[in-house]
């Protein structure tokens, strides 16, 4: 019995490429689920920030209000990189 080299080099070949392009289609399935967990994770943590701004309460106070005003102003400068 004769056994043509070539066909199966061939054949063992695109065994092999096969198999490539599934570990490389697991590896692309990978990261894109890296991914999709780390925008999740962005997101929830975005959607938990929370900023607690002082209330006015000084009603005719001018000079409470400017400060109110510069307290504010420093809460979103903080929290705005």
């Amino acid at each position: 019995m004769h056994i043509d080299a070539s066909k199966t080099t061939l054949a063992v070949k695109m065994k092999i490429v096969l198999i490539l392009l599934l570990i490389l289609m697991i590896i692309l399935v990978m990261k894109r689920i890296f991914v999709l967990k780390m925008l999740l994770a962005i997101i929830e943590t975005i959607s938990t920030l929370r900023i607690d701004l002082p209330e006015f309460e000084g009603k005719f106070d001018l000079y409470g209000f400017i400060d109110w005003i510069n307290t504010t102003e420093r809460v979103f400068a903080y929290e705005d990189p």
